[in-house]
């Protein structure tokens, strides 16, 4: 009984093999000219460990990035993505059928993605992950969890370093448009078992970071479009003039709506103008600075900010349920208010779990037992709510420096 359980099982793993690299193979084909034509992306193809499979860790820029990997691999290769590609009804099961997707829930310690990704390890599969599980906004590689040691240790597989150049140039987090520039990517190390089995988890957790980091902020490349500065306000809202703030921008424009002073952002990716900032990295951090020193306790009483978004309540790998198709969400020093016709819902920073972005502008709430997911119009800033909550939360437990912004 058992060895015919067994070889169903085996049956089983073939046909969903089969079936991920029939998908994987008619993807390569169809993304090949996206890859060549939108991001003239020059991809070095590997095939160094042959058959064997591994662990591929590659830095994450564009929205593109897991099929820059497929493209430089031969491998069916299990991607790990957020919760958010496989919370989307008929197409995620589409998707999770297709490509044999891992979810795994932002910012959280997801233990179902870890046992998933052992038993594709132990079956003989190849696993991609963007350990940043975030896009850059400023160019610079964002923060690495620490828990992917310990994700590299249980595997015990070749560990496959990819890194992708060029993306920010060519389509910033913050942005709708690709601009003309060059893009490479391949892989840069292959760290085997034998060389990290012994190496503590801050040893290896060090090898990811630097094998990782890239800061493309202000590399002297160029990258051209004639709407170069148009939606940063997704990623700006404090003014060094004025504050917290919000912005417009116009083709390579951006404008404080208080003040009125400008900045063009020019294709080397830096800006000149009415701004004392060079680079957008220059501002993040300077964004970031300023949340930690503001006096919030004025806006306990009134709004820093007040959008318009649509919000749903997300049920994991499953579907989103809609709650408000236009809600006035407001953002207090301590908290986050949704008010609409249907009713008011107050989400207290104390009682919310996790704070995070997805794509370029969606903000989704880990409150209590829900997830609550906001999608605003086409500049709605989510990173401040991310900010101002990851602030609150450190500063209440004492933190007074070395903050994490979430991203």
């Amino acid at each position: 009984m058992g060895k015919e359980r067994g070889k169903t099982e085996k049956k089983k793993r073939f046909r969903k093999k089969a079936r991920y690299g029939f998908f994987m193979w008619l993807t390569r084909i169809i993304t090949f000219p996206v890859i060549k034509i939108a991001y003239r992306a020059k991809i070095k193809k590997f095939g160094g460990l042959g058959k064997k499979n591994c662990l591929i860790l590659f830095n994450h820029q564009t929205p593109f990035d897991q099929f820059f990997v497929l493209s430089a691999f031969k491998k069916t290769i299990r991607l790990v993505s957020t919760e958010d590609v496989t919370s989307n009804g008929f197409a995620s099961r589409l998707l999770k059928g297709a490509y044999g997707i891992i979810p795994i829930k932002k910012q959280t310690s997801d233990v179902k993605a870890v046992l998933e990704c052992m038993q594709v390890a132990k079956n003989g599969g190849t696993i991609a992950v963007a350990p940043e599980g975030n896009r850059t906004y400023s160019g610079e590689t964002c923060y690495i969890r620490p828990s992917i040691a310990g994700l590299i240790k249980v595997l015990k597989l070749p560990v496959v370093f990819f890194k992708i150049k060029g993306g920010f140039g060519v389509e910033p987090r913050w942005s709708n448009v690709k601009r003309r520039g060059k893009m490479t990517c391949e892989v840069t190390r292959v760290l085997e078992y034998g060389e990290y089995k012994d190496l503590s988890k801050d040893e290896i957790y060090d090898i990811v970071k630097t094998e990782l980091y890239e800061n493309e902020s202000d590399d002297g490349e160029r990258f051209y479009s004639k709407k170069s500065a148009e939606k940063l306000e997704r990623v700006l809202y404090v003014c060094p003039y004025c504050g917290f703030s919000e912005f417009t921008s116009k083709n390579d424009v951006v404008t404080c709506k208080k003040c009125k002073k400008t900045a063009k952002y020019g294709a080397d990716k830096t800006f000149s103008g009415d701004f004392p900032f060079k680079t957008v990295l220059e501002w993040y951090r300077f964004q970031e600075d300023y949340v930690t020193k503001a006096d919030m306790t004025e806006y306990g009483g009134v709004p820093a900010f007040t959008d318009v978004a649509k919000m749903s309540r997300v049920i994991p790998y499953v579907r989103k349920v809609p709650l408000f198709k236009s809600a006035e969400v407001s953002l207090f020093s301590d908290r986050i208010s949704v008010r609409s016709e249907k009713g008011d819902k107050i989400l207290p920073f104390d009682k919310i779990l996790s704070v995070s972005v997805l794509g370029r502008n969606k903000l989704n709430v880990y409150f209590g037992e829900d997830i609550y997911q906001f999608k605003g119009e086409k500049g709605f800033n989510a990173l401040k709510y991310m900010h101002f909550y990851n602030v609150y939360s450190q500063k209440k437990e004492g933190k007074q420096s070395g903050f994490f912004f979430g991203i």
